[in-house]
């Protein structure tokens, strides 16, 4: 954290500043102004739903990440600590080779990287059945970092087709909009894990 704000504290940016009245009435019309433009996008609902269920998928992992160590893995907060810095990691590294990528389409490659992040996902059901410690926690560590990995595609490529898809003038409405509906899922889908 300290790094990245000595960073952001030496950026030298010379921007002007239009001082705007704001209220209510403006911000509701702003407002009523994206989702009028939102509507009859499809690519970009479909986009804004991806983006949704992608995090929504993600929820479940987090919610349950400590009962799973524990009561499946019979690990300690050690575990947990690793699990999330090898997510990060892939995540960054992930983050760092999609713009490298330029011969796969990006299209095929979203979907790809989905696939292998459902799959990753969904072996989390038989590493505890894997013995031996060092095979279970190889695999273990392998399966977070390639979920991470994948993440970071996925987030590259939602990030970058949803600045392609919207115009300039729409951008900070419809990025409004979009961190709205992006945020809702998460705790909808923690309130169905604490069901579970």
């Amino acid at each position: 954290f300290f790094l990245s704000a000595l960073i952001i504290a030496l950026i030298r940016a010379q921007e002007t500043v239009e001082k705007k009245e704001i209220n209510l009435h403006a911000v509701w019309g702003g407002l009523k102004d994206g989702f009028v433009y939102l509507w009859p996008q499809k690519l970009l609902v479909a986009l804004l739903l991806t983006g949704m269920m992608m995090n929504f998928i993600m929820v479940p992992l987090n919610v349950f990440a400590t009962a799973y160590v524990v009561d499946f893995l019979k690990a300690g907060a050690e575990v947990l600590s690793l699990i999330q810095v090898v997510l990060v990691g892939g995540m960054a590294l992930g983050s760092f080779v999609t713009p490298k990528l330029t011969r796969i389409p990006r299209i095929r490659l979203f979907i790809v990287a989905g696939l292998f992040s459902s799959v990753a996902l969904a072996s989390f059901w038989i590493i505890p059945d894997i013995g031996g410690d060092v095979a279970r926690y190889a695999t273990l560590f392998g399966v977070v970092f390639l979920m991470g990995v994948c993440i970071g595609i996925q987030n590259v490529i939602f990030s970058s087709s949803f600045l392609k898809i919207v115009p300039k003038e729409f951008l900070g409405r419809i990025g409004g909009i979009s961190n709205a509906l992006l945020c809702l899922v998460m705790p909808f889908g923690a309130f169905l894990c604490s069901g579970i």
